[in-house]
């Protein structure tokens, strides 16, 4: 199966299908009242889950600024809402809800909630000793897993360690890992595989049910450090090589190079990268807002599919989401400046999975309602949601829009 291998990409330092004719719809809309802010949302089948920020109105005092979890049905109606710390890190595991608290500052508070997900009730509340990233459910193993970075550090920047820990969905710890680094990367976190990488070149392959040691490989010579792109089912990463742009096919079960092809890359800015059973999507910004690249590679092996580059003074594009039989991405562009201040837009744009272009939106920055680039962009149940200003928003693709 495709998920089994790892992709690794490479960077130089100087190097059909019938297409239905329809557009994106808006059919549902997710917010509460006095709602300004989703920070971070999850989009199941039967159920949708934000944190958000809204203004408290209570008499004549000042409208206070508060921070709620909210779950809605599919069809936008409000099941339950519960004032909890904004979610920096938010997974679904089943009918229980993980949310990491943690407001970015040096002396934060810092832990994990496990919530009911039908009712919105805390079953429990664990505290944590250091910053989490890359929270994750691994169904077969009832663990969820994320990668802390240690408080001490925070503060002294001393002691060059990292750990990996696993909860149960009860909120009790399962198991951790350290591993004697000064960066821990997540590649593969999908639920099914468990693959990091650290500062030293390798990639490392955990067990998610006891954290054990799978394998330890190397994936490149000496280079320069590296930006590393976190993938569907795959890993992805970019690094300073002295040659060219190549992918690389690792054995998930080993970690031994499978297969590998050259990509042309550009030097970027910013770089996403998205895996299918049959296609590998690059998108990228390029230097100094020069434009929009992408890319897409026919798997396995990597033959260039189709590409598409525009001209613009792109800021951010957001990581390719496949919605059905199409691609979606992202991206953000400043065009004017009026009194001191960079006005834009962010521009959806859709292609088929051949390539062919089919949709272009844009939403202007200076108005409430636009794309907003921050928040990843999701699929479920056959729609495409998205925030749209200060609501999130659900899209179905329609063929007829007279």
């Amino acid at each position: 199966m495709y998920w089994r291998h790892l992709l690794l990409l490479v960077l130089s330092v100087t190097a059909g299908m019938a297409v239905a004719v329809g557009q994106p719809v808006p059919v549902v809309t997710f917010a509460i009242p006095d709602q300004i802010q989703i920070v971070r949302f999850i989009a199941e089948e039967d159920a949708v889950y934000a944190s958000v920020h809204y203004l408290a109105i209570t008499g004549s005092q000042a409208p206070e600024r508060k921070s709620a979890l909210v779950c809605w049905k599919p069809d936008g109606r409000m099941r339950w809402q519960r004032d909890l710390p904004e979610a920096f890190q938010f997974a679904c595991a089943g009918k229980i809800l993980a949310l990491i608290y943690d407001d970015g500052t040096l002396a934060a508070a810092r832990g994990l909630l496990t919530i009911d997900a039908d009712t919105g009730r805390t079953l429990t509340e664990t505290q944590l000793d250091g910053r989490a990233a890359a929270l994750q459910y691994y169904p077969r193993e009832h663990v969820l897993a994320c990668i802390i970075y240690p408080q001490h550090r925070m503060e002294t920047l001393e002691g060059a360690w990292m750990e990996v820990r696993a909860y149960t969905r009860q909120g009790h710890e399962s198991w951790r890992r350290r591993f004697e680094t000064t960066e821990l990367t997540p590649c593969v976190m999908d639920g099914r595989l468990l693959v990091l990488s650290d500062a030293h070149a390798t990639l490392l392959r955990l067990d998610p049910a006891t954290g054990l040691l799978r394998w330890r490989q190397p994936y490149r010579a000496a280079t320069s450090p590296s930006t590393r792109l976190p993938t569907y089912q795959t890993c992805g990463m970019l690094s300073m090589a002295p040659t060219r742009t190549v992918a690389v096919a690792f054995d998930a079960d080993t970690g031994v190079i499978a297969s590998h092809f050259p990509v042309d890359l550009p030097i970027s800015q910013y770089q996403h990268a998205l895996a299918t059973p049959d296609h590998l999507y690059l998108a990228i910004t390029l230097t100094e807002g020069k434009g929009v690249l992408l890319k897409s590679f026919a798997l396995p092996g990597g033959q260039l599919a189709w590409m598409d580059e525009w001209d613009a003074n792109t800021d951010v594009v957001t990581p390719p989401v496949c919605w059905e039989n199409r691609v979606a991405i992202l991206a953000r562009q400043w065009h004017d400046v009026i009194g001191g201040r960079m006005i834009g837009m962010t521009e959806l744009r859709l292609y088929a999975r051949d390539g062919t272009p089919l949709v272009r939106q844009t939403r202007d920055t200076s108005r409430q309602g636009y794309w907003d680039d921050t928040v990843a962009m999701q699929v479920a149940a056959h729609r495409l949601y998205l925030v749209d200003g200060r609501q999130l928003v659900a899209l179905a693709w329609r063929t007829d829009t007279k």
